[in-house]
């Protein structure tokens, strides 16, 4: 098998593969980013602002 042959080869399975793996990725990404805002607004809507302050809080701690 020549180089080319190998180069056309990979460059077909990255594309196909690769490509459409990281559109799923980014696109549950972003639908995890719009779902979480969407959460927030919706939970500062609900609390007062001490609440709030002390839920932000606790997520952010969370998150690490």
């Amino acid at each position: 098998m020549s180089i080319t042959a190998l180069q056309q080869r990979l460059h077909k399975l990255l594309n196909d593969r690769f490509l459409r793996n990281i559109g799923w990725l980014g696109s549950a990404q972003l639908a995890n980013r719009v779902l979480r805002l969407c959460a927030t607004i919706i939970v500062a809507r609900l609390l007062l602002p001490e609440d709030y302050g002390l839920a932000a809080l606790v997520l952010a701690s969370h998150e690490f």
